[in-house]
């Protein structure tokens, strides 16, 4: 649990997507979930062909988990235009990736984070896991990605 609470502690005032996403994955496989070299467990900004150039922010090939960053406290339900014009939320924009890999790289979680807060989607049950902080995430919840 001190591991959950230091981490929690040390990135509570960072949320900046584009700069720190990349630490911030690293250090929640390596601190939190004691990953032996995260580095080669997680892929940042996976090419993926829509009918634009895409990329997704986070993926966990071997656990087929597939992550939409956003900033500190940006709302991880409200929809939002993309560079293609088209109006959707961070989950919807995930799910939209897939249309555009290979099957054997379809996920079986998507997870939607804003550095505070985790969605977390079962592609296989279509069921939602809100999770509102980091302590939260293993402390009560972590089985559910797991499954």
């Amino acid at each position: 649990m001190d591991a959950i609470k230091n981490f929690a502690d040390r990135w509570k005032n960072y949320g900046y997507e584009k700069g720190e996403t990349h630490s911030f994955w690293l250090s929640f496989l390596r601190d939190v979930l004691k990953v032996d070299k995260p580095e080669n467990f997680i892929n940042f900004e996976v090419p993926v062909k829509l009918n634009h150039k895409s990329f997704i922010d986070a993926f966990l090939p071997d656990t087929k988990v597939i992550i939409e960053q956003k900033s500190l406290r940006e709302n991880l339900t409200k929809a939002k235009v993309q560079s293609d014009g088209e109006k959707l939320t961070p989950q919807e924009q995930a799910q939209r990736y897939i249309t555009g890999l290979p099957l054997s790289m379809h996920p079986r979680k998507i997870i939607v984070c804003n550095f505070q807060e985790f969605l977390i989607y079962d592609m296989e049950t279509l069921g939602e896991c809100r999770l509102n902080s980091i302590i939260n995430l293993l402390s009560t919840h972590f089985c559910r990605i797991q499954k």
